[in-house]
């Protein structure tokens, strides 16, 4: 596998003297159907930190992001972390969380509130399609977000990162 050119590595991990000073945020801002949160949580280094996106949600759907930061210290009150440009990776892992949750609940509450008294055979045939193909990306979603939790690739910091993250936290506290 072909490693990305020397620019693109650095931009997507600058060194620990060009981060901005460390930031202490709440948990979340706004309401709790609308607001800004912390999701696409990835890279998880072996002391606890880790790379996450903050975005504009609606009803915890994450909708744009806002710019992805790596964690430091996370705890029930908030986060202090520093600003890094933004990792695709989770910006996608956010995005994919948002819609594979949003697909399975949408289709568990359709077939509860619709289909668990009638027969779906009953329906027309493009309607009968159109359900099977909901209920199956459906399936893939939920596929896709035990995927996004288990997967070593997502959840677990490379050395490179690891190495990164370390040089930071010696800036940190020296």
């Amino acid at each position: 596998m072909l490693s990305p050119p020397p620019e693109v590595r650095f931009s997507m991990r600058p060194p620990p003297e060009e981060l901005p000073d460390r930031k202490h945020v709440p948990t979340a801002r706004g309401h709790l159907y609308v607001g800004t949160r912390l999701f696409g949580k990835v890279q998880k280094a072996p002391r606890g930190q880790f790379i996450a996106t903050r975005f504009v949600h609606v009803l915890f759907f994450p909708v744009f992001p806002l710019g992805s930061f790596l964690v430091t210290e996370s705890h029930d009150r908030g986060w202090a972390g520093f600003e890094i440009p933004q990792n695709p990776l989770s910006v996608f892992v956010g995005y994919l969380r948002g819609l594979s949750a949003w697909a399975a609940v949408s289709a568990l509450i359709f077939y509860l509130e619709y289909l668990e008294n009638r027969s779906i055979e009953s329906l027309n045939p493009l309607i009968q399609v159109l359900i099977w193909i909901w209920f199956c990306v459906a399936a893939i979603g939920i596929l896709g977000l035990v995927f996004s939790y288990l997967s070593p690739r997502i959840t677990k910091a490379t050395p490179a990162t690891e190495k990164w993250i370390n040089e930071i936290l010696e800036k940190v506290v020296n």
